[in-house]
C-alpha cells in the first residue's frame, strides 16, 4: 500500500505552528520536529526560532552532517504544494555559485567584517616599516 504524501501551503505550515507543534520547511519538505526539541544538539531555541518558517538556509549554513540529514527524515510529515516550492533547493545554491569560474558575488563572502581590521593592520605595519627604514637611512647619512 503506497502512502500518499500530504501537501501543505506555506500559510498552513505557519498557521499550524506553535510551541506545542513545531513545524519547519526544509528543501520543500515539511517536518514536525516537536518531539526532537529536547534531543536537538544545538538546543531547542534554534528550532523554535524557525518554527513555521523555511529553515533551509539556516540548516545548510550550520553545516549539518549526513547523520543529521538522515535523522531529519523520520520527522517528515509532507511537502509543500508544487506552486509554492522553490525552483532549486537552497542546498545546492551555495555550491553552484562558488563553482562558477570567476564569478564573484558579494553575498558569497561572509566575512567582510574582518576585511577592514585586516587592511588597517597591514597598512599600519607597512607605515611603521617604511618610516623605520626611512629613519634608519637618515641616521646613517
Amino acid at each position: 500500500m503506497v502512502e500518499e504524501t500530504k501537501l501543505f501551503t506555506r500559510k498552513e505550515v505557519k498557521d499550524n505552528s506553535s510551541k506545542d507543534n513545531v513545524v519547519i520547511i526544509y528543501d520543500n519538505g515539511v517536518y514536525n520536529v516537536t518531539n526532537y526539541l529536547t534531543e536537538h544538539p544545538g538546543g531547542e531555541e534554534i528550532l523554535l526560532e524557525q518554527n513555521g518558517e523555511d529553515a533551509t538556509e539556516v540548516f545548510n549554513d550550520i553545516g549539518h552532517s549526513s547523520d543529521a540529514r538522515e535523522t531529519m527524515k523520520k520527522f517528515k510529515v509532507g511537502e509543500l504544494v508544487p506552486r509554492e516550492r522553490t525552483d532549486k533547493p537552497k542546498t545546492n545554491a551555495s555550491n553552484e555559485s562558488s563553482s562558477e569560474g570567476g564569478s564573484f558575488k558579494l553575498e558569497d563572502f561572509k566575512d567582510w567584517k574582518y576585511l577592514l581590521p585586516t587592511a588597517l593592520t597591514v597598512l599600519a605595519v607597512a607605515y611603521y616599516m617604511y618610516y623605520r627604514l626611512k629613519s634608519s637611512n637618515s641616521t646613517t647619512n
